[in-house]
């Protein structure tokens, strides 16, 4: 197995400004995958909100939108100044993105598997009383 340092194509040695070579590649490419997607769950969001049955989906989708571009924005800032209280906040902003982001998962499955229980109990309601409904 080969050791990701020894790796050309993931050299981590730092250059005399303290960042890696990595860094330098990956952030500007990050932060702008960061705010791309940042901006389609903002207005992934604010199309929910239209709706009052969107509305629980739609706010925490708004959040979560601009918890990542406050994060991109934060590794932007670390990557031209190395500043490292920059690069805690954009962690932090990214920890609390998919945070938002688990707990919308979870919850998304636990409504879907709702759904298919309903579906069920009625399709089973329907067979058995499909003689007294398609008879009238």
């Amino acid at each position: 197995m080969e050791n990701f340092t020894e790796n050309k194509q993931f050299n981590f040695t730092a250059n005399p400004a303290g960042q890696n070579q990595t860094a330098q590649l990956l952030v500007p490419k990050m932060v702008k995958d960061m705010k791309f997607v940042g901006i389609i769950t903002l207005i992934s969001g604010v199309l929910n909100c239209m709706t009052i049955f969107g509305l629980p989906i739609g706010i925490p989708m708004i959040f979560m939108g601009s918890r990542l571009r406050e994060a991109a924005d934060f590794f932007m800032i670390y990557y031209t100044s190395n500043d490292q209280y920059a690069f805690a906040n954009a962690i932090d902003r990214q920890y609390k993105y998919f945070h938002l982001q688990k707990i919308m998962f979870i919850i998304s499955l636990v409504l879907v598997a709702l759904v298919i229980i309903v579906y069920i109990v009625v399709i089973v309601l329907l067979l058995s009383h499909s003689s007294e409904i398609f008879n009238t």
